[in-house]
């Protein structure tokens, strides 16, 4: 839920950024915050998967989704973050493939956060939100190789984004761009 607010915030503020470019004209996002919002919209991407796919019946742990805020904060709002980015926030043209980690800020956060509270027995076992977080009792293989898989999934998802961001900006919002180069 952490990162949920935290990409929820975010996506906020840039929609209040967003209009403020729209009534000047002009651009005013930052590579560094662009890289913030593509960052939002990955871990809205990942934290949407983990929580669909924990609901999957053969996880012995899975939560009820079916309630107004469970749905509200990790369904409704990845989504919308993630479009935000994808329709709402100009491209800043090219971005190198090590550059692309940067759209795995919030993760890298998160994830040392959410461990430090689980490991200095912060958290209580009873509330550590997903079983492979649960770094007590899981093989170190399991928890190693769901990192790799989350960080390697989040690289993947920070391509596509920025890519489909350069082709799905709109036309209204381009002329903006267009304007200054």
């Amino acid at each position: 839920m952490c990162a949920t607010v935290l990409t929820s915030l975010t996506s906020a503020a840039m929609i209040i950024l967003n209009i403020f470019e729209m009534k000047l004209g002009s651009e005013v996002t930052y590579r560094a915050l662009y890289f913030w919002r593509l960052s939002s919209a990955v871990t809205g991407f990942i934290v949407l998967m983990i929580v669909l796919l924990g609901y999957l019946p053969f996880f012995s742990d899975h939560p009820v989704i079916a309630r107004y805020d469970m749905i509200n904060m990790h369904v409704i709002i990845p989504l919308l973050t993630i479009g935000t980015f994808l329709f709402n926030d100009s491209p800043i043209g090219a971005v190198r493939p090590l550059e692309r980690w940067n759209g795995l800020w919030i993760i890298a956060v998160y994830t040392v956060f959410i461990m430090t509270l689980i490991l200095t027995y912060i958290v209580p076992e009873s509330k550590i939100p997903y079983s492979f977080l649960n770094v007590r009792h899981q093989p170190f293989w399991f928890v190693a190789l769901a990192a790799i898989v989350i960080y390697g999934v989040g690289y993947l998802l920070s391509w596509l984004f920025y890519y489909l961001n350069l082709k799905l900006s709109w036309l209204w919002y381009r002329h903006i761009t267009e304007k200054q180069q």
